[in-house]
């Protein structure tokens, strides 16, 4: 047992997977935030990561380290007995370490941890929720089991924490939260990373190939093959040099790379993978779009405003509060693959647009969503 200091408070965030996604850097982002001088810190995940080699990064350069678990029996996947065995290793390890603070992320961890953390008598249990993981295209068997879970778990929380008003307002809809006990934070980025915006805004129109550039696991709900079909769109609408730069990966990677030689973009399509940072990338794009069919509060789009980028993007979950339609970016209706490309289209054809447009997702993103007012937020709710 660690002995602490006199008010330090022992708290556990737990999240599913150790990916650099946008629940990923949010939890990073408040563990990066909280003085160790009053939180001890244990991260509790289902593997080594991205997310556990930044934190051993971040650990490098504090006296107090965030201790990491692993529990390997934490999967996405519904299984009964790898959910018994991550329920047992959870309760024991916060019934071990008498944790005052217990913070789940992503729907799995989130479920588990917050029964394992009632089971062991934790004080306050928080459980954010980074976009409903219930979608209409499950079976109805899945999304009633799935919905009991999350009603059920809601009961035993200290507080649920949405990261949009649009999930909040589905959650009170579906009757899987209580207004008495949810609020919404939205998410942040650190200004810091807007390093290089002058240049990307200043040489738009001096530069020979424009570039849309998107950031995104290859999975769904993402809908890679989307945007790479309204690329082509775009090419056929635009007649001078353009290119796509994805950035991301996931199970989906191969089959856009079939998709794209399918449809003769090979040259014109570049994907790059997982790169970090991303902000470094984005930089270098002219316009960001991003077609998902689901969303909570995307990273990806707040690091692209934050960059001084116009946003084009589905009209579905928290995106409606990130970018105003006319007025940074464009918002798209379902599948319409025509509108996508005409919005971005319009914007590839006039430098003038795409700099206000950019100008105002900055000022939108340094005003209302930025890493200081959500980290201070969540801390908030910790010490309250």
């Amino acid at each position: 047992m660690i002995t602490l200091d006199k008010g330090k408070k022992k708290i556990l965030f737990c999240i599913t997977l150790p990916d650099i996604g946008g629940a990923q850097k949010v939890v990073y982002d408040i563990i990066s935030y909280l003085d160790t001088d009053s939180f001890d810190i244990t991260l509790a995940t289902s593997a080594e990561g991205p997310l556990t080699t930044r934190i051993r990064e971040l650990n490098d350069k504090r006296a107090n380290s965030v201790r990491i678990v692993i529990i390997p029996s934490i999967k996405r996947e519904i299984s009964l007995l790898n959910d018994i065995h991550a329920l047992y290793c959870l309760y024991r390890l916060i019934k071990a370490e008498r944790f005052d603070i217990v913070h789940l992320h992503s729907s799995k961890a989130g479920f588990l941890g917050r029964c394992a953390a009632r089971l062991a008598g934790v004080p306050k249990v928080f459980y954010t929720v980074h976009g409903w993981g219930i979608y209409e295209s499950d079976s109805r068997i899945k999304q009633f089991i799935c919905g009991l879970a999350e009603k059920t778990s809601c009961r035993i929380c200290t507080k649920v924490i949405c990261v949009s008003h649009h999930d909040y307002d589905k959650g009170i809809s579906r009757k899987w939260i209580r207004g008495d006990n949810t609020c919404v934070i939205h998410n942040g980025i650190e200004e810091a990373h807007c390093r290089h915006i002058g240049d990307s805004i200043e040489n738009l129109p001096k530069r020979k190939v424009l570039v849309i550039g998107t950031v995104m696991r290859l999975q769904e709900p993402k809908d890679p093959f989307f945007t790479i079909k309204v690329f082509r769109e775009v090419k056929m609408l635009f007649n001078y040099p353009v290119k796509l730069v994805i950035v991301g990966k996931g199970r989906l990677m191969e089959d856009c790379r079939k998709l794209i030689g399918q449809l003769g973009l090979d040259i014109d399509v570049q994907m790059m993978g997982e790169c970090e940072p991303a902000m470094n990338i984005i930089s270098s794009f002219d316009i960001f779009t991003l077609f998902s069919r689901s969303e909570g509060l995307p990273i990806s789009i707040i690091e692209a405003m934050s960059a001084g980028k116009p946003i084009v993007a589905s009209n579905v979950g928290g995106i409606p509060e990130l970018v105003r339609d006319n007025y940074n970016g464009f918002l798209v209706k379902g599948t319409d693959i025509t509108k996508a490309a005409l919005s971005i289209t319009m914007l590839l054809k006039d430098a003038g647009l795409r700099a206000k447009m950019g100008l105002q997702s900055m000022e939108l993103a340094h005003t209302l969503f930025s890493r200081d007012r959500m980290t201070a937020a969540y801390e908030k709710l910790y010490l309250f």
